[in-house]
């Protein structure tokens, strides 16, 4: 039910992806803050905390703005259009 509400409205599907995915890297920088305001003295992650390389140096920086995750936001988010097209016009469910 979700999903198909979702397949028919793909915008409001990109929308929430793109919340989604903001919130996520919000949530990894204050973690990240988090995690070296005290935390590594109990805990400590050998590759530093954030797990995907491309993110790592922004992540270990504290960078609330990142030109690598707008640059792939707008990636990801223009690549879901089309997907969500193609979804709705072919018979094979996505």
């Amino acid at each position: 039910m979700i999903l198909e509400f979702l397949l028919t409205h793909a915008w409001l599907a990109i929308g929430l992806w793109i919340l989604f995915y903001c919130v996520d890297y919000l949530l990894t920088i204050k973690a990240a803050r988090m995690y070296q305001a005290g935390a590594n003295n109990h805990i400590a992650f050998a590759g530093g905390y954030e797990l995907n390389p491309i993110f790592q140096k922004d992540i270990a920086t504290l960078r609330r703005f990142s030109y690598r995750f707008f640059l792939l936001l707008l990636l990801f988010g223009g690549i879901l259009a089309p997907v969500f097209r193609r979804c709705l016009r072919s018979a094979w469910v996505c």
